[in-house]
């Protein structure tokens, strides 16, 4: 060992016993004053570690815990589907008006049938819904998390 100190992890498996140090390594023990020292520091430490005490919690702890911590309200079931009343009346009135101007139209989509121009249409308010209740759910779960 050229002038190199033992390593920390080496102390450290030697104060506990896990292996034995080389020869080598035992020389440099004996005549270094900083391995000794990092030594003496471990076998203190190792030694009052068994000394500290776990605190015990009590059995309604986490219960104790929630009580402390301030939940937002939750929405009213009003606020919860107000939007996606006013996205179903939208849709259903986007309905009535493809029914009643279906000729007007099937002539500015000449190649499209009324199906698929109607089955784009719902797609399109069925994904804006689904994506509607995702950013809720979001939301919802991001006040949860925010606690001030």
């Amino acid at each position: 060992m050229k002038n190199e100190h033992i390593s920390e992890n080496t102390l450290q498996d030697f104060v506990l016993n896990l292996i034995n140090l080389n020869k080598q390594e035992e020389s440099h023990l004996q005549n270094c004053e900083v391995c000794q020292e990092n030594r003496a520091i471990f076998q203190q430490l190792f030694s009052e570690i068994p000394q500290i005490e776990i605190p015990k919690l009590s059995k309604d702890f986490a219960n104790s815990v929630l009580d402390k911590i301030a939940f937002p309200e939750a929405t009213s079931k009003k606020e919860k589907y107000f939007v996606p009343l006013i996205i179903g009346f939208i849709s259903f009135s986007f309905f009535i008006f493809m029914l009643l101007f279906k000729q007007e139209i099937l002539s500015i989509f000449k190649t499209s049938s009324f199906i698929s121009i109607t089955t784009a249409a719902v797609s399109t308010i069925l994904i804006s819904i689904l994506s509607f209740e995702i950013y809720s759910n979001y939301k919802e779960k991001i006040e949860i998390l925010s606690i001030n």
